[in-house]
């Protein structure tokens, strides 16, 4: 199988419709209700956060080795979308989507704080916030917080989906 190749129109018009679609007001949300972080030497129980996706109905696909969770990958506009969490230092959370055309031979997609922040750069209004206002929500060092956590980042990527849905057909 070949690696697909980043579409760059394509990538501008995803960060184009999310824009739109006020993801940007929406990750926010997110970054402020998880804003507390706390280094822990246990950090995230990698096995138990696949778990709480999968008790509040998410498929999943667990990548032990890069400590990555994807789930809910669906089809929208001949593209597959593939959202996923990595866990970075044991105790970071780093949302992700990425979209493959169905050939596999094209790419989309960033870090969901990389996607905001290019899609607040779109905003037309005075007040758009700044990449310092977009914040990756934050591990508080306990498993409640996870517990929260996920079913947050599940109804995100819901709304990222209709967003897509809404906007994919309309290709440049």
């Amino acid at each position: 199988m070949t690696e697909s190749k980043f579409n760059e129109n394509m990538h501008n018009h995803l960060i184009n419709i999310l824009c739109d679609g006020g993801f940007v007001y929406s990750f926010m949300k997110l970054g402020q209700k998880y804003k507390k972080y706390k280094a822990t030497l246990i950090g995230i129980n990698f096995e138990r956060t696949a778990k709480i996706f999968s008790d509040n109905g998410a498929s999943i696909k667990k990548f032990k080795r890069w400590k990555m969770i994807e789930f809910d990958e669906v089809e929208i506009g001949q593209w597959v979308w593939t959202p996923s969490i990595v866990i970075k230092k044991g105790d970071w959370v780093d949302p992700m989507l990425s979209g493959v055309d169905k050939s596999g031979t094209e790419s989309v997609g960033d870090t969901w704080r990389n996607l905001a922040i290019d899609a607040s750069e779109r905003l037309q209004n005075d007040d758009a916030p700044t990449w310092e206002d977009i914040i990756n929500p934050k591990y508080d060092g306990t498993m409640e917080c996870m517990e929260r956590m996920v079913p947050d980042l599940i109804a995100l990527f819901g709304e990222m989906k209709e967003i897509i849905r809404h906007g994919w057909s309309n290709q440049p």
